[in-house]
């Protein structure tokens, strides 16, 4: 083989990794990965978050969008999954372990706290979900009595909790229930002492004839490891 056909073939190859160097680089920039370009009825989405404490352990439930199959993506299911660990990574196994499908949490919406967990478990598990990447950094925090009962609320499984809380707290323009907006980053933020304080939304959970109901209902604030409840009513 001729030396001027070699270096023409090496441009050729070159030019090749070039391109795919390229086309790399562009999914990274916008945040495309494998998982994202698997059909949506082999996947489970994870609507919401909830941690609360059982005993001396962590129950971590999830709220779960399953896409019907064979059916148009607008057709879904909603249901919560629970599992119990000494810590978070025992937790979610347990619930990895309980479902069939590939979790995928990138359109998460809310974390839900418990009032049943300390303020250093509470800061202590959210380092936790920052430092895995396992939810996005903008997801909406939100405290409860009870996190698992707030996304079992819905009873007729139509319409994701995780999502309504989301919207309840982004579109309240009018400032009616005077929601502040927490997310994981804030709250991470706060802990390293870029910010004072910061405040998380309270939801209260509420049955009556009518069914569940859940409301904001008060402004849980964070600062220098202690935390302080202010409720409306």
């Amino acid at each position: 083989m001729s030396i001027q056909k070699t270096f023409k073939n090496c441009g050729k190859a070159l030019k090749l990794c070039s391109f795919f160097l390229c086309v790399v680089t562009l999914l990274s920039a916008v945040g495309c990965s494998y998982s994202d370009y698997k059909e949506p009825e082999n996947r489970t989405f994870v609507s919401a978050v909830a941690l609360d404490r059982s005993q001396e352990k962590l129950l971590l439930t999830a709220e779960l969008i399953r896409i019907k199959e064979n059916l148009n993506n607008d057709e879904y299911t909603v249901s919560t999954i629970s599992g119990v660990g000494k810590t978070p990574d025992e937790a979610m196994r347990a619930i990895v372990l309980k479902n069939s499908k590939e979790l995928d949490f990138s359109h998460c919406a809310v974390l839900g706290l418990g009032d049943s967990l300390t303020s250093e478990q509470v800061t202590r598990m959210l380092q936790y979900w920052f430092k895995e990447r396992t939810l996005t950094l903008s997801v909406r925090l939100v405290m409860t009595e009870d996190a698992a009962a707030l996304f079992s609320a819905n009873e007729d499984g139509e319409k994701p909790v995780g999502y309504e809380i989301s919207e309840m707290i982004k579109n309240d323009y009018n400032n009616t229930f005077k929601i502040k907006s927490c997310r994981l980053l804030d709250f991470i933020n706060a802990q390293d002492g870029k910010k004072k304080a910061v405040q998380i939304p309270y939801f209260t959970v509420k049955k009556n004839k009518g069914g569940t109901v859940f409301y904001p209902d008060g402004i849980v604030q964070f600062k220098d490891g202690q935390r302080t409840l202010k409720k409306r009513r």
